[in-house]
């Protein structure tokens, strides 16, 4: 068997081929390549060398696996055939994981960090095996080993689908080992939201402070949004009063017509606290309460207001039923104002004890 000097870079030059009259090896790069056969059957190939011997593996036909999964595949592969290597598969492709998805998904470096680590945590057992050896037992029970704090076990378990899911995408993984798996199936405790709302006297004690966190916390409740976002406020995207958040967690622009109280705190501190340092803070602090349980409250005082529900969720923008979606376009942006301007509004009252906002 001989190996070809003249590698294609596509599937079209790969096709592009003359026929062969024995059997030919054409080096792809990364060990991967493609033999190809003089009766027109063309094989890929993972040729990698271990302890002195050729280990090779099938990794299919082409045209069936084309070039692109082909790579993706060998990549696997290579993962695969390295048992002894202190940086294993899983190690390799949870680094990938973060990379290529926590790291374009998640707003802030703080989120990204404290996923990260979750997984870290969560795959530590398993962190020196193959990727092809995980077992669905091996990650279902790290899961089930925090079954006394259902939230977490609930996040972590949602980002190990996440990774397996990303795996099999890849083509590092065939089977899903997670596939099928949920918390209630895993006969663990249900997830429980959050239901807390600030009391009056805690939105006054908030309004009193004057410190760089209670300033973007003040933000974060008047605008209605989500601590990651005010963070990373930047005054480019204002206009004529309007702040068009433009990376949200739903993948989508956001705008908001801020209320006068807002804008008046604005810019934000500079340098802006760090999020996992306001949200430790916060709990050191005795509070009680979180920085999300602002958003919480804001949408319960805007209701108090009158505020339609459907506007209250076009603030907090939470995407509306499919139905509504395809046959409703209509900008809310009218409305968004109108409803923060009215929790503006309720604000002040509270604040100055006209209301009692229940906790």
């Amino acid at each position: 068997m001989t190996a070809s000097k003249t590698t294609p870079k596509t599937d079209a030059g790969i096709a592009k081929l003359p026929p062969v009259t024995k059997q030919v090896l054409m080096p792809f790069g990364g060990s991967l390549y493609l033999r190809r056969g003089p009766r027109g059957r063309q094989t890929w190939l993972l040729r990698t060398r271990m302890g002195g011997a050729w280990q090779v593996r099938q990794l299919g036909d082409w045209p069936t696996v084309g070039l692109h999964l082909a790579r993706q595949r060998a990549e696997a592969g290579r993962l695969d055939l390295a048992p002894s290597d202190p940086d294993s598969a899983v190690q390799r492709a949870l680094a990938t994981f973060k990379r290529e998805y926590i790291g374009t998904r998640y707003r802030t470096e703080d989120a990204q960090k404290e996923s990260g680590a979750m997984l870290d945590k969560a795959l530590a057992g398993v962190a020196n095996r193959n990727l092809s050896a995980l077992r669905r037992l091996d990650l279902s029970s790290a899961v089930q080993a925090m079954s006394d704090r259902p939230n977490a076990a609930a996040k972590t378990l949602a980002l190990m689908k996440q990774f397996s899911g990303w795996a099999v995408a890849r083509g590092l993984l065939d089977v899903d080992p997670l596939a099928g798996v949920t918390a209630k199936r895993l006969g663990m405790l249900p997830y429980e939201p959050r239901e807390r709302v600030l009391s009056a006297d805690e939105l006054r004690a908030l309004w009193q402070r004057t410190d760089a966190d209670a300033h973007v916390l003040k933000f974060c409740f008047l605008s209605a949004c989500r601590v990651g976002e005010a963070l990373l406020w930047t005054k480019e995207q204002m206009d004529n009063g309007v702040w068009t958040i433009p990376q949200t967690k739903s993948g989508r622009p956001h705008s908001l017509p801020l209320p006068a109280a807002a804008l008046e705190l604005l810019p934000l501190p500079d340098p802006r606290p760090v999020y996992v340092s306001l949200a430790q803070r916060l709990k050191r602090s005795g509070a009680g309460w979180t920085a999300h349980d602002l958003r919480r409250t804001a949408a319960t005082m805007m209701r108090e207001a009158g505020v339609p529900v459907h506007d209250v969720e076009a603030v907090l923008n939470h995407a509306p039923p499919r139905l509504v979606r395809v046959y409703q376009r209509h900008d809310p942006l009218q409305a968004k104002g109108a409803a923060l301007a009215a929790l503006a509004e309720r604000l002040s009252g509270t604040v100055e004890g006209g209301h009692e906002q229940a906790a």
